[in-house]
């Protein structure tokens, strides 16, 4: 990795060390969270670490990326091997505090962005509709590589726990038996909301590009795991929906074939569209009328944030931290969970047929948005990381 130039941390400023197995921008959620935090936190005058055994592009204003070794090993022991690596190269740099994301006992600071893995193992387990998911999953080395580490994670004592729902704070609480004096904090994420914005100067061009009619009301679907995310839910809901004006846009990495599959057997192949993975959802968020994302566990999502701050009303399940939002101000509607496609179904058509009601969804959405400025949340993240040096009498 080339040589960069750095300036000196100020005064009070804490050397601190972002923590993730593997750091690429262009793979969102974690890794994009840490991308901003780090520049937030260089601007404040700390000397950011970001601690990775493999790193994708990364901008020039991030930090200095230190490589944890390791990162060729087969993916068990690449994990199970990880957090000491990357706490004896928080030593050997002599980091102040450490903040991990994933996977990391050792950190002084642990937000675990995928949510606790046990909990969220299940949710996968569940979402494949089949008994032999989780029995496959109970033999891979892989998962009990990762059961070990939240074994280790519940050991582990003095670290200060970040949870991004109340969802995952109760989550948290239960898998690592935290006493209440060591109850997490809760910090929801943040979105930045000079960049999501409406833009209805993309609107027109966007629809277009995509195939919509001026009377089609655009349901948009953006997740890499496509069936943990209840893309087979909103398939069948689509085709149970009163409305004929939906159409869907499916978002992301994952394999279309299943899914389209299914849409066929549903009779609503031309009202699914699949779009593939997109650098920028600018454009798609300003093309769509609502986001759909029933999913069977989101410990915050980002793309719902992004939607909302667009100005998207946004479809959801209980088993998403966003959801706890919309439920108390609005801006959406939340199911109770992934599988009642009766109610998703519902929730679209109404959405798809009545233009008031979806108008006043995106006013509140925005609104929600709002409360959740990223700058807010990497000023807490800021305090706590502070707290926790203090604390360790650093």
């Amino acid at each position: 990795m080339p040589e960069r130039a750095h300036h000196s941390a100020a005064p009070d400023g804490l050397r601190i060390g972002l923590v993730i197995d593997r750091l690429d921008p262009g793979r969102g959620g974690a890794e994009s969270y840490l991308i901003g935090l780090s520049r937030y936190l260089g601007a404040r005058g700390h000397d950011v670490h970001l601690l990775a055994q493999r790193f994708g592009p990364l901008p020039d204003d991030v930090g200095r990326p230190v490589r944890v070794p390791g990162g060729s090993r087969p993916r068990p022991w690449r994990d199970l091997s990880f957090d000491r690596l990357a706490a004896r190269a928080a030593r050997d740099h002599r980091l102040d505090v450490t903040l991990g994301v994933r996977h990391t006992p050792s950190t002084d600071v642990f937000q675990p962005h995928g949510g606790v893995y046990s909990r969220a193992a299940d949710a996968q387990s569940r979402s494949s509709g089949r008994a032999r998911h989780r029995l496959g999953r109970a033999l891979s080395m892989k998962h009990r590589a990762l059961l070990r580490l939240e074994a280790a994670q519940a050991a582990r004592a003095g670290v200060t726990y970040v949870a991004l729902s109340e969802r995952v704070r109760a989550d948290i609480v239960e898998a690592y038996r935290l006493p209440a004096a060591n109850a997490p904090v809760l910090l929801y994420n943040g979105v930045d909301l000079d960049r999501f914005r409406p833009r209805p100067d993309l609107r027109a061009d966007a629809r277009r590009v995509h195939g919509l009619a001026d009377n089609d009301v655009c349901a948009l679907f953006v997740a890499h795991n496509f069936r943990l995310k209840g893309l087979q839910h909103l398939i069948a809901a689509v085709g149970r929906a009163s409305s004929s004006r939906l159409r869907v846009l499916v978002v992301g990495r994952g394999d279309p074939a299943p899914f389209a599959a299914l849409a066929a057997q549903r009779g609503v192949t031309d009202r699914i569209a699949f779009v593939g993975a997109v650098d920028d959802p600018l454009a798609l968020f300003a093309a769509a009328d609502v986001l759909a994302h029933p999913t069977y566990y989101d410990p915050c999502s980002c793309v719902c944030l992004e939607a909302l701050a667009c100005g998207l009303p946004v479809v959801t399940t209980a088993r998403n931290g966003v959801g706890e939002r919309i439920a108390v101000h609005g801006g959406g509607v939340v199911i109770d969970d992934a599988p009642d496609e009766a109610a998703l179904a519902e929730a679209l058509a109404r959405i798809a047929d009545d233009d008031a009601h979806r108008r006043a969804l995106g006013d509140a959405a925005r609104a929600l948005a709002e409360r959740h400025d990223e700058r807010d949340a990497f000023a807490a993240m800021e305090a706590i990381l502070v707290g926790a040096a203090e604390g360790a009498g650093r």
